[in-house]
């Protein structure tokens, strides 16, 4: 969309405060077990406009866990 002048409008996006957290423990020296959260202090939050040519939505909080084995 153009605002008539040739150029792209841009879309108000509320500001927002993020955080995102990992913390890993290594078992043994080949082994490590992870948990990370991510967007954890807000259900979920607008990264950009809905409207816009993106077309992009709203980041929802996650959690995840990991492990990993070297060999």
């Amino acid at each position: 969309m153009t605002n008539g002048r040739g150029s792209i409008e841009t879309y108000r996006v509320d500001d927002y405060l993020r955080l995102d957290l990992r913390v890993g423990w290594r078992v043994k020296r080949d082994v490590e077990l992870s948990i990370a959260g991510a967007n954890l202090l807000q259900n979920r939050h607008a990264e950009f406009a809905r409207n816009s040519f993106w077309n992009a939505g709203e980041v929802q909080r996650s959690l995840s866990a990991k492990l990993s084995w070297w060999f």
